[in-house]
């Protein structure tokens, strides 16, 4: 039993099988869902009423999926708790299907990495190190003696670059404009922001065909 790829009905018919899988959730327990992904998300004062609150939550939301003849992957699943206070050593585990699910520092929600201690430094080397690699390709077609046309550049950064720092860009927001940041916490937020847009102008200069065409 399968949905046939590329169908066009095939997202709907999914949503429809899905539909149901987090009915029944304990209260202040709310899951997030993307495809075949799905977040537990909790926020409670008591660390052990969190974790008692997502236990729950992962043996509903593990009987709902065997009710429709699925299930969740224990060993693709991680428990990341985000607080500034230390977590007790003797913090009870999560279990799922007497797997114990590990805890790890920081988790990818929806193409963002939140960190455990409450700051995007994980996600912003992640999405350096991204930039770098795509930029790095754009500077091997920009010569001093030869090169791609700069709008051919350009569309490739708009298309390939600009997007990943685009997505989520509103998280430096979420506890102050940035204007209220001290000058070097600005001037950090800026190059985790735009790596490539610094480098990218000096690759249309260089490039041997940063003058028009000529015919």
């Amino acid at each position: 039993m399968g949905l046939a790829q590329g169908s066009v009905l095939s997202p709907l018919l999914y949503l429809l099988y899905t539909a149901e899988i987090c009915v029944g959730l304990p209260a202040r327990v709310t899951a997030l869902q993307f495809a075949d992904d799905v977040t537990l998300l909790s926020r409670r004062p008591i660390l052990a009423d969190v974790l008692h609150r997502l236990q729950e939550g992962l043996e509903t939301l593990a009987a709902n999926l065997s009710r429709n003849g699925a299930s969740l992957s224990p060993e693709e699943s991680a428990v990341c708790l985000i607080t500034r206070r230390k977590v007790p050593d003797d913090a009870p585990p999560l279990h799922l299907h007497n797997f114990r699910i590990p805890l790890v520092p920081s988790a990818h929600c929806l193409g963002l990495i939140f960190y455990s201690k409450l700051s995007w430094t994980v996600h912003n080397r992640d999405l350096r190190q991204r930039c770098a690699q795509r930029l790095a390709f754009m500077q091997s077609m920009a010569g001093t003696s030869w090169g791609a046309h700069p709008s051919l550049l350009r569309t490739l950064y708009v298309s390939v670059i600009r997007p990943l720092l685009d997505y989520g860009a509103a998280r430096v927001e979420i506890d102050a404009p940035i204007q209220h940041y001290p000058p070097s916490r600005q001037e950090r937020i800026g190059s985790s922001l735009g790596p490539a847009s610094d480098k990218i102008l000096p690759s249309l200069a260089n490039t041997i065909l940063s003058r028009p065409w000529s015919g």
